[in-house]
């Protein structure tokens, strides 16, 4: 009773603070008091030496070696109207929860499932608590939110360095726009409201979304989407015709059934080249090519009448056909969908974007932040700075004795070593002689060594947010120097596989692609050109879910627990994974093992004689110099070299996201096969430009690949490890599978990634958000442990994804890199094994 009225009081307190604000004036209701003020324009010669003094004073106030923790002017009184609100609406929040922990705390009387209701009930007054807290803090003054103090203070100091080309204006634009730019992003409002409850503030791009930047077609991130409404704003199409971005190079070899129209050629000759009963795709780039854009919109009109009469004669229903025109950038491609049969154009626009996303040729983050500047440069008085050879000597290396902080700052240091290291006078002399290019480097080297001084003094949490903005510099340094070229990347990934097997390394072929699923999409068309028909693919049992997506739109594709004796003497293609990976095809609880790649080649080479094979092995959840890939090459070195087995290795180059990788596009490539002429074509691999990674993503892999192979190697065993021990640790009836809530077992000999929690029974989809991940989410706050919810793994954080299903819900848990994140989320799991039955104890507190 005590508990429900104050929970009552504190709505009638929330209501009488909304009443207060209604008879607000507007004019203080809406004004911005405070304000973070960065200054004007850049002037005079001491710039650098201001802007150092600045950053140090800024860092002195709001303490941004701790990312950004700004909670205003000591003697500053947030007085405007955006405060109140805030405030009232953490208020209100609060209210809402405790009412919602009474209600649900009533309801454990009555309903049968008593500890689960206990427990939510639990978990709702844990989490009111500190939005209370919040609620009556000091909030920051400023206008900018806490979490984008890092990118605006970033902004205004490459704003204030003068361009003296357009080159260097849309050099200091794309370095803005990368700043704290990720593949996978975060949930805004969840970083901006919900975290600063427990007094985490993380930095963040203002376009950060939880969507996966190469995979528009699930969810386009917001700086696409931002691109391609600026792109329809200078084409001569209406706006409402789909626009999708792509990599600035042909991708004609890469669409589905495509025939292209000639200007000199009636259509109906292009029609009847139509295939039956599928869907095609007709290019008209050449006819628009011919004539100005004033006068595209009467042209399709033209075309579009012409191509209806001609489909109705032909009886070619118009929702088949997709009409596209091609455009090349600078900086991106494009391919526009015209509307043919308007009742089609959604679907056909998501017929085609899933393709090119699934073959991952959509434009790279990288690729969008390179906007063309306008032309507002001027020429500049501030005088050259001098880089120093050796910015990061020896002596100054950083002494870290917690291991985890250690592998990522003293590889940090490594990088920045390595980097200057590998700049080449002629390089350091042109750098110097550009006032804007050698005023960044000074910039970024400056807030470099700031941040390092900080490294042992504050938490591992703290250490990894610092640690996002030196990688973030580290990108700026690795942009103006750019000491390598495209071909240094082989050498450098070879030296780093030593166990592939001495025979087999004259065999070995190597790259650096633009992401896994676009090294896939090499793969199947070389393949395709091999064999000379469509292709017919196995997969394993951990091969990944968009692969086998992907393998199914190519060809038939079908796994090897469901293939016919004839369909492993046909196969052409075997898509394998040794670890388990991410299965969404899959819901049910099973137990994940170790892919036995070995016994299935053996098994097939029984039946199929000499008959080529091209195995397709995904090593993204393996080590970058995998034992078990060794292995494998030694038992079938003759197949190898007989021309009976191409072993192609591909991997995502963004999981495990160790010095900042997340901010690139690569995936590192490699393959074995012999000189046989069947294998040729996938030469392709190593040259085709719609496949290779941008010239900043490939300096960055070239320099992490030749200087801290180890070390990412080691991150990895690090999160490896941290997943068994907590397997190990949890309930053991957490692993039965009669339990309501179960863990998926992981067999003992894998490399554990990540950890599936299956609920099952009625309502599972809610019980599994609410209590689960509501558990997860409010313990590991409250122990100094924030949890994320994006689109990847391996991350320096414990990070989940909810996946819903007809019946079951899984909660992915991937841990982190600090192993003291073990014992937090064990307890976790204690509590959630107390629902499978028997007593359930107040959580966290005595709340009740």
């Amino acid at each position: 009773m005590k508990r429900r009225l104050s929970a009552f009081f504190k709505l009638a307190v929330f209501f009488c603070l909304l009443f207060f604000l209604h008879l607000l004036p507007q004019k203080v209701y809406c004004a911005r008091l405070g304000f973070v003020n960065f200054g004007g324009p850049q002037s005079g010669p001491d710039f650098e030496n201001r802007e150092e003094a600045r950053i140090a004073s800024i860092w002195a106030t709001s303490d941004l070696r701790k990312m950004g923790r700004y909670d205003g002017s000591p003697n500053s009184q947030n007085l405007s109207g955006h405060g109140i609100v805030q405030k009232t609406l953490y208020f209100g929040l609060g209210a809402a929860l405790e009412s919602a922990s009474c209600l649900t705390y009533g309801l454990s009387f009555l309903l049968p499932n008593k500890s689960e209701c206990l427990l939510l009930s639990d978990l709702l007054t844990t989490i009111a608590k500190p939005v209370f807290a919040h609620a009556l803090k000091r909030s920051a003054s400023g206008s900018i939110p806490p979490s984008q103090l890092s990118w605006k203070l970033n902004e205004a100091l490459l704003s204030q360095i003068p361009a003296n080309s357009k080159e260097d204006e849309e050099l200091l634009l794309f370095l803005k726009n990368r700043w704290l730019a990720k593949s996978s992003g975060f949930f805004a409002k969840a970083i901006d409201w919900v975290y600063p409850c427990f007094e985490v503030v993380v930095q963040r791009h203002p376009t950060t979304t939880s969507s996966y930047a190469r995979d528009p077609a699930s969810k386009p991130s917001e700086t696409y989407q931002l691109r391609v409404d600026a792109w329809k704003q200078s084409l001569p199409y209406p706006t409402n015709y789909p626009l999708i971005l792509t990599r600035p190079f042909d991708l004609q070899s890469y669409l589905p059934s495509h025939l292209s129209c000639q200007p000199d050629e009636p259509i109906e000759k292009t029609l009847n080249l139509l295939p039956q009963k599928e869907r095609s795709i007709l290019d008209l780039t050449p006819i628009f090519s011919v004539s100005p854009d004033e006068k595209w919109l009467e042209i399709w009109k033209s075309v579009q009448a012409d191509l209806k009469k001609a489909c109705k004669a032909r009886g070619i229903p118009p929702e088949r056909l997709l009409c596209i025109q091609k455009m090349e950038g600078k900086k991106i491609g494009g391919i526009c969908l015209l509307p043919l049969s308007e009742g089609a154009l959604e679907e056909n626009n998501e017929y085609l974007l899933r393709w090119i996303s699934s073959l991952g040729l959509t434009a790279t983050p990288i690729e969008l932040d390179r906007s063309e500047a306008p032309e507002i440069f001027s020429p500049s008085q501030q005088k050259n700075s001098s880089v120093s050879k050796e910015p990061f000597p020896s002596n100054q290396a950083p002494k870290i004795d917690h291991p985890q902080k250690a592998l990522m700052i003293q590889g940090a240091f490594k990088l920045l070593q390595s980097l200057f290291g590998h700049i080449s006078d002629e390089t350091r002399e042109k750098i110097e002689r550009s006032s804007t290019r050698s005023a960044i480097a000074k910039l970024s080297i400056s807030r470099i060594k700031k941040r390092l001084e900080a490294g042992e003094k504050i938490s591992f949490f703290d250490t990894a947010l610092d640690l996002e903005q030196i990688y973030a510099d580290f990108s700026f340094l690795l942009e103006l120097f750019s000491p390598f070229e495209p071909q240094d990347f082989a050498p450098i990934y070879q030296r780093a596989l030593q166990s592939i097997p001495l025979k087999l390394q004259p065999l070995t072929s190597c790259s650096l692609h633009a992401s896994g699923m676009t090294s896939l999409a090499g793969i199947f068309r070389a393949a395709e050109k091999s064999f000379g028909h469509p292709l017919r693919i196995l997969y394993g049992e951990n091969a990944y879910f968009e692969c086998i997506e992907t393998a199914s739109q190519i060809g038939k594709a079908i796994s090897l627990e469901e293939a016919s004796l004839e369909d492993l003497k046909e196969a052409d293609l075997l898509l394998a994974q040794f670890n388990p990976a991410l299965k969404r095809t899959y819901l049910d609880a099973t137990e994940y093992r170790v892919e036995k790649v070995g016994e299935v080649l053996r098994s097939l080479f029984s039946v199929r004689g000499k008959k080529a094979l091209i195995l397709a092995l995904d090593c993204t959840f393996d080590f970058i110099d995998s034992p078990r890939v060794g292995e494998l090459l030694t038992e079938f070195s003759n197949e190898i070299q007989e021309g009976l087995l191409n072993v192609v290795c591909y991997r995502s180059g963004l999981k495990f996201d160790l010095f900042g990788m997340d901010n690139y596009a690569g995936a590192p490539f490699y393959m074995i096969h012999s000189q046989d002429a069947k294998w040729s074509p996938f030469n392709l691999l190593l040259r085709d430009p719609v496949l290779m990674a941008d010239r900043l993503s490939l300096n960055w892999f070239c320099i992490a690949y030749k200087t801290v192979a180890q070390e990412l190697d080691l991150y990895r065993k690090q999160i490896f490890d941290n997943t068994r021990a907590l397997l190990e640790s949890v309930p053991k009836r957490l692993f039965e599978k009669s339990s309501k809530y179960r863990i998926v077992p992981v067999e003992e000999d894998a490399d554990p990634t990540f950890i599936d929690i299956k609920i099952s029974g009625p309502a599972h989809n809610i019980r599994g958000a609410a209590i689960v991940g509501g558990c997860l989410y409010t313990k590991c706050m409250q122990e100094g442990h924030p949890i994320f919810n994006r689109r990847s793994v391996g991350f320096y954080h414990p990070n989940f994804s909810i996946i819903f299903g007809p019946q079951n819900a899984t909660i992915r848990l991937t841990l982190g890199l600090d192993p003291d994140q073990v014992s937090v989320l064990r307890r976790c799991f204690d509590l959630i094994d107390q629902l499978n039955g028997g007593e359930t104890q107040p959580i966290f507190s005595d709340n009740r």
